[in-house]
């Protein structure tokens, strides 16, 4: 009832949209309106809900959470982020909770690019993964403009001015694009390919950040697994943000230079410039500490300095394609200027003096 009250209030000229043409993501201002604050509004519930009684009582049982904390507090320092215990550990259980949604919005886009089910469902499913996000978005946004209008000094600490505004320019022009495609071209493929590209392979990146801190680097065991998990997620982030970006928003743009307006044209393009200037900063700055991370891990012996260094670098790696903002990826290439700085003058100088 609250939710059809709110319809109602903000659509008042609009007649409300029946459940069929919510389920089929119809292409109408008034159903596409709707659906996106019904997924800002089910994703602002969700998470809090989730967490409290999904995620938390999950990591509270395990051996690693005191370490999962640790490690996640040591690498918000990093970034200028100076929490204590507790919000670091409720910091940490909404990422978990972002890669959830963001999951959820890449997954719903498969059955359109495997080519299963009916076309109207598959099509469905893949404008409700772009609202989906759209509606995190409006999420992200409106909490943005709560911490920084009626938040704690310990709350807008988590957001710093920088992130806080390429949050914005990002999410609005997402937002900006989502249902324009929707009422346009909802059964456009390389547009459902693109919202997997970039949803599933986020949420694919902030697993594998979330993992990497219940790893004991320094076990044998841990060490190897480490190597796997940053290997692989930096080639599918290479090929899913690097490579098939590139074809997919190729694609994508000449389908519109030749179908669409002018404005949903130009819009296509600033939103393709912005997130492929993300892609190349992330991608550059991840490589420095993936090569670093494999020569120090190789080491048959390794110091408390060289463990240090593996933790410091398998860190900047997978927290540099876990965040998408163009404020951490240069936190990141200063962080690991630091890393760099002390293998240089640490551990590799102590195995230059034993070689001699």
């Amino acid at each position: 009832h609250t939710s059809t009250r709110a319809i109602a209030y903000l659509f008042p000229m609009a007649a409300l949209p029946s459940m069929a043409e919510l389920l089929a993501c119809d292409p109408s201002v008034h159903t596409q309106l709707t659906l996106l604050l019904i997924y800002a509004m089910l994703w602002y519930l969700a998470f809090p809900l989730a967490a409290r009684r999904v995620v938390r009582p999950f990591i509270d049982k395990q051996p690693w959470k005191q370490q999962f904390v640790d490690l996640n507090r040591q690498s918000l320092e990093k970034y200028g982020l100076d929490m204590d215990e507790d919000a670091t550990y409720r910091l940490a259980v909404d990422g978990v909770m972002s890669c959830v949604q963001h999951g959820v919005a890449g997954l719903l886009c498969v059955p359109s690019l495997l080519g299963i089910w009916p076309a109207r469902a598959r099509t469905a499913l893949a404008c409700h993964g772009a609202l989906s996000q759209a509606g995190n978005d409006v999420k992200d946004i409106f909490e943005v403009v709560r911490v920084w209008t009626v938040g704690s000094d310990e709350e807008k600490k988590t957001k710093p001015l920088a992130l806080v505004a390429f949050t914005l320019v990002h999410h609005a022009v997402s937002l900006l694009l989502v249902i324009p495609m929707n009422l346009s071209f909802p059964d456009f493929y390389y547009y459902h390919e693109l919202i997997f590209l970039l949803d599933f392979v986020a949420s694919a990146s902030m697993a594998s950040q979330a993992y990497s801190f219940t790893l004991d680097t320094r076990t044998p065991s841990g060490l190897t697994l480490m190597r796997i998990n940053v290997t692989l997620i930096l080639l599918i982030f290479g090929w899913s943000r690097g490579v098939r970006y590139a074809v997919v928003v190729f694609r994508a743009l000449s389908f519109l230079y030749s179908e669409a307006s002018t404005a949903m044209f130009v819009s296509g393009c600033v939103a393709a410039y912005l997130m492929s200037s993300v892609n190349v900063v992330v991608l550059f700055n991840a490589w420095g500490p993936f090569r670093e991370f494999m020569s120090i891990s190789m080491k048959s012996e390794k110091t408390e300095e060289d463990h240090e260094i593996v933790r410091s670098a398998s860190a900047s790696v997978l927290r540099s394609l876990s965040k998408h903002s163009i404020h951490e990826s240069f936190c990141a290439e200063r962080e690991w200027g630091k890393v760099r700085a002390a293998v240089k003058t640490g551990a590799l100088q102590r195995l230059r003096k034993k070689n001699h």
